[in-house]
């Protein structure tokens, strides 16, 4: 039997420690900045316990998979099953199953994002490593506690059938938001073109508990198009987005841009190198 963990990080601990040192980075939550493991920040007791769903809701998310484009459906399908078996299983498995999944993508993008991290991005021409890499992004977007509770706090699905009027629609959203990673996967992977941005000031990258950032979502409406960005490490950051980008050279002016926006977007925390950083 796999281990019980409790604590469920829903940012990647391999990607928080790129901001530490000795696995101790800083973090700023409210008006306080405390020095604290890597371990302790950005998880959630049982964080991915799965729901088990009923016929009924079942149906519902299919009819949902359905209304989605076609050639997403059979990789929805695929994901829904696999959330099903995890949901029916025993509470070990309802509560570790999701844990389980997301750490074999990590383990798959743990090479890679090395690789970056030395500014090795030639890593991304291998189409494996794309694909990897795309669907790991998908997942960490979609993840994080602000967008599980971005979801939930969202209206229901509009005007429903009858027939689905005794959903649990807090249900469905859980499963819908992990569907969802998979529909930005597949659109980073088909479409989207890496840019790789070097920082050349001496002002470091920062990043937060929700790091991965669409930059043209406007608060609470649902995003049309994606521009999305990921600081990698304190020197390297990523923009996916349709075209490639003029520079890939980040001044101290486009540095502090995008550590604005990581700020304002954070959920509750924000992590740095130096306390100083979130000052």
């Amino acid at each position: 039997m796999n281990p019980n963990a409790k604590k469920q990080h829903y940012v990647w601990q391999h990607y928080l420690r790129a901001w530490s040192i000795d696995n101790q980075l800083y973090c700023k939550r409210g008006n306080s900045i405390f020095r604290t493991s890597t371990k302790n920040v950005a998880q959630e007791r049982y964080f991915y316990e799965a729901v088990q769903l009923n016929e009924t809701e079942i149906l519902l998310v299919r009819n949902i998979i359905a209304r989605m484009h076609p050639s997403a459906h059979q990789l929805l399908n695929d994901a829904f099953d696999v959330y099903l078996e995890i949901g029916r299983g025993d509470d070990h498995l309802r509560r570790n199953g999701l844990e389980k999944f997301h750490s074999i993508t990590e383990g798959k993008t743990v090479p890679i994002m090395n690789s970056i991290r030395d500014s090795d991005f030639e890593v991304l021409k291998n189409q494996q490593n794309r694909s990897d890499f795309s669907h790991f992004l998908g997942r960490q977007y979609t993840r994080t506690k602000k967008i599980k509770d971005k979801v939930a706090r969202k209206p229901s699905f509009g005007q429903v059938p009858e027939m689905f009027a005794s959903c649990d629609f807090g249900n469905v959203k859980e499963v819908v938001t992990f569907l969802l990673a998979d529909n930005i996967g597949n659109w980073i992977d088909s479409v989207g073109v890496f840019n790789f941005l070097t920082n050349a000031s001496e002002t470091s990258f920062i990043t937060s508990d929700q790091p991965i950032n669409n930059l043209l979502a406007k608060d609470e409406e649902e995003a049309k198009e994606f521009k999305l960005f990921y600081p990698i490490s304190p020197q390297i950051a990523l923009l996916v987005l349709k075209t490639k980008t003029k520079t890939n050279i980040a001044d101290l002016q486009a540095v502090k841009k995008y550590n604005d926006y990581i700020r304002r977007n954070a959920y509750a925390n924000i992590f740095a190198c130096s306390k100083e950083e979130l000052s």
